[in-house]
């Protein structure tokens, strides 16, 4: 669960202190501590002078670039302005976020700081201690708070109703936290009327029906009514307080994204709920919003008519309401159906998307589709052994000169692209990625972290690491010997390697065409890494109708139901072309459109 939280972004920080004690005086300097992170060390740097905190700063780092780099600085800055370091984590970061408090906290008790400055408190967020909500009277219950749910709860408060958000962890971003920061729009008021280019609703619907012949996956009505409400939804965004930058193009002009403006840290998801948060605050202050955080809802209520009503908790707590709003994402780390998929793979999504309310959608005759189709990330290093493992090293598996062989030691395909199918074809969706010293000396294998955080491996240190701990990680000065202990075939290893290096004498790869400048002979000792498939999305999940109702599977709406965002999969909205802010279109659009129905159906 720590290496899960390790790779999440947050966007909910209550940041709350208590000034030094009077009679606590410290040392005046500068101390620094070094402290063991996520997966490599980092110091810190403390000045203080008798009375004050004066500077906190991160002076080396390879542990927590990226999104701990971002939280270390929002820290930095907080226990500065409050003077202590009983400070909310920022989740998403929160081993960065622990592992760096922790780290002050050391070097401010060389210092002589005193206790109330040294205390620790990270186990709430911001939104809370405001609202209790068991005493909360929601008209709409939304389960879940990543961009669907936030969207979906935002909108519908926004129009009049009462809405509880229920999320398990205690943080709020879901999976978005792990995608960029562009949104896909059209229609949007912020397109520039002049523009020769104008992007219209009508024009994204065609490029979609276009791009999606003969897509079975591919619903039309579904993808005109994302398109017609993208626009609005995306300036709905914009007016709660998300900054929109740079304009770009994408389908031929068919539609366009905007990256959100995130400053020295562009385009990532947890700018967007960041920005946001304090419409948030707003709407909780005026009594139209709650919170349920740390709350894992595991089944939904309903009334002697089969309509929903409400849901339950995993505390043994029921919330009641009017209509239900499902938007837990997809399901990859739902064990029991990913192991329906694959036999072997790792988890590049967030921890929180267990499924257990796309099941409990399911026990009401809920209609899904396309459940055996996954985003798959291939070239995972699974250290653990385990399925479901959270990403904590990938091999760059296109690099030039790397060539896969599967079990019995024979190339699976082309190696010059990052290509998933491989691994899904593999034995145990495994395959073994094959490098020389020379290899290993001129490139950096390994990434470390998620893709929202990931970092080269400097020195290659954690793949030495790795290697002598012998975790997926084997080396030989033959082919037969690293094979031997990588449980790879050795005679057909052998065989491989003499094919393949005559190709490189050659210039030319009878096998699979890869590129000559890519081919380069395997000498001298050689070295085998086992990698899976990772899954960074499901594609499949529960049909909806135009206005997110949950359809059953005579295609009729499960009154009070809606679900907007992963939980209704990816390829049912775009289908074939995969494009930049392809995912916040779908939770953004379904989430509008979800609240706008779900209010309007309160007044009926």
């Amino acid at each position: 669960m720590k290496k899960v939280l390790a790779c999440i972004l947050c966007l909910s920080m209550m940041l709350s202190g208590i000034a030094l004690a009077e009679d606590s005086k410290m040392v005046p300097g500068t101390y620094t501590v070094t402290q063991r992170g996520f997966a490599e060390d980092f110091t810190v740097s403390v000045t203080v002078d008798e009375n004050s905190i004066k500077d906190v700063s991160v002076v080396e780092t390879l542990d927590s670039l990226g999104i701990g780099e971002m939280a270390e600085k929002e820290l930095a800055k907080e226990i500065v302005e409050k003077q202590s370091t009983k400070l909310d984590t920022v989740s998403g970061a929160t081993i960065s976020s622990l592992t760096f408090l922790n780290a002050v906290r050391n070097a401010l008790k060389e210092a002589g700081a005193g206790n109330e400055m040294l205390a620790e408190d990270y186990t709430t967020t911001r939104f809370t201690n405001k609202v209790d909500p068991d005493a909360f009277d929601a008209d709409i219950i939304v389960v879940g708070g990543g961009l669907a749910g936030v969207v979906s709860a935002i909108t519908a408060a926004d129009e009049g109703a009462k809405v509880l958000l229920i999320e398990q962890t205690g943080y709020l971003g879901g999976t978005s936290l792990y995608a960029g920061g562009a949104v896909a729009e059209s229609g949007s008021e912020l397109q520039p009327a002049e523009s020769h280019n104008m992007i219209t609703a009508d024009s994204l619907k065609l490029w979609l029906t276009m791009s999606n012949q003969g897509n079975e996956n591919f619903f039309p009505d579904l993808g005109a009514a994302m398109a017609d409400a993208s626009g609005p939804a995306y300036d709905n965004l914009v007016k709660w307080g998300m900054k929109p930058a740079e304009m770009t193009f994408f389908g031929n002009g068919a539609g366009y994204y905007v990256w959100q403006d995130s400053g020295e840290y562009k385009s990532t998801g947890w700018h967007i709920f960041h920005n946001i948060e304090p419409k948030m605050e707003e709407l909780v202050d005026a009594g139209k919003l709650a919170f349920a955080m740390r709350t894992k809802a595991t089944d939904l209520i309903t009334d002697e008519s089969g309509a929903v009503t409400g849901v339950k908790t995993a505390n043994d707590k029921t919330y009641n309401a009017k209509a239900v709003i499902l938007a837990t994402g997809g399901f990859t780390n739902d064990v029991a159906l990913m192991e329906k998929i694959y036999s072997r793979y790792g988890s590049y999504g967030a921890g929180s998307a267990t499924g257990e309310m796309l099941e409990a959608a399911m026990g009401l005759g809920a209609k899904t589709y396309a459940m055996d189709l996954t985003r798959w990330e291939p070239g995972m290093v699974n250290v653990t052994g385990k399925n479901n493992a959270q990403v904590e090293y990938e091999v760059a598996v296109a690099t030039s000169g790397y060539v896969w062989v599967n079990k019995n030691g024979e190339r699976v395909s082309v190696e010059d692209s990052k290509n998933a199918a491989p691994w899904k074809a593999a034995e145990n969706n495994t395959v073994y990625v094959l490098l020389d010293q020379d290899l290993v000396d001129s490139t950096t294998v390994l990434k470390l972290g998620n893709a929202s955080n990931a970092q080269m491996d400097p020195e290659n240190k954690n793949f030495f690491r790795l290697l002598e701990e012998g975790k997926c990680i084997y080396s030989g000065s033959t082919a037969e010997e690293v094979a031997e202990k990588a449980g790879v075939d050795p005679a057909g290893l052998a065989a491989t390697i003499e094919k393949y290096n005559g190709y490189c004498a050659a210039g030319a790869d009878a096998d699979f065409e890869r590129k000559p400048e890519n081919l380069k002979s395997l000498e001298g000792t050689l070295y085998l890494v086992e990698t899976i498939g990772g899954v960074k999305g499901t594609s499949g999940g529960l049909v909806i109708d135009t206005k997110a109702h949950v359809l059953n599977e005579k295609d009729e709406p499960i009154p009070g139901l809606y679900a907007a965002g992963e939980i209704c999969g990816t390829l049912a909205f775009n289908g074939n072309c995969i494009y930049n802010g392809g995912c916040f279109i779908i939770c953004n659009s379904f989430g509008h459109i979800a609240a706008l129905d779900a209010v309007e159906s309160l007044a009926k």
